[in-house]
């Protein structure tokens, strides 16, 4: 009679009885998908994937090179403005559209208050800039919810717990101001 442990090594190298391969689980295994050999490079650290002890992600979050300086500036202060660990590196696009945004939509707005209507042989009629300063604001106000950065991102989502009812008696020892220790 053959030992357990043999049968269960026979059973697992047997190709007819197990012709399912080894899977990939990257939890438990360093095994590529889809094949049979470990995977060469070793799983990192959590410490070298570069974020900071308290969880910031601000040392990833740099603004790209096609932004001119308006542009860096304003995506800057937005990265600073909010919690270390609000963005992560997915959202480099996105905040860099929205700092296109606030540029476009500030200089639209200072030409419109320049010349708020303009003079033409029909008559007069609102400038032209109306329409873009409009769109550029209806972008900011996207973005800017879809970062969370607006007032609505300011209000944590979770409730709080609800604390347990304040005893009658307890109620009554703070309205005699009397304190349990004694010391009144």
């Amino acid at each position: 009679m053959e030992h357990l442990a043999t049968k269960r090594e026979n059973f697992l190298l047997n190709p007819i009885r197990n012709p399912v391969p080894p899977m990939y689980n990257p939890r438990f295994s360093p095994m590529v998908p889809g094949s049979r050999e470990p995977d060469p490079v070793p799983r990192q650290a959590a410490a070298a994937q570069g974020f900071a002890a308290n969880g910031s992600t601000r040392s990833q979050i740099l603004p790209p090179a096609d932004l001119n300086e308006l542009e860096k500036a304003e995506f800057v202060n937005v990265v600073l403005g909010s919690p270390p660990s609000h963005f992560l590196p997915a959202d480099i696009a996105t905040i860099a559209a929205y700092a296109r945004a606030v540029v476009a939509e500030r200089r639209a707005a200072g030409e419109l208050d320049a010349a708020p209507v303009v003079s033409s042989p029909t008559g007069d009629k609102p400038s032209p800039w109306l329409p873009i300063w409009l769109g550029q604001l209806r972008a900011c106000t996207t973005l800017a919810r879809r970062l969370n950065i607006n007032p609505a991102g300011r209000i944590p989502t979770k409730l709080p717990e609800p604390q347990e009812p304040v005893s009658y008696y307890e109620k009554m020892r703070m309205l005699e101001d009397r304190r349990d220790d004694g010391a009144n």
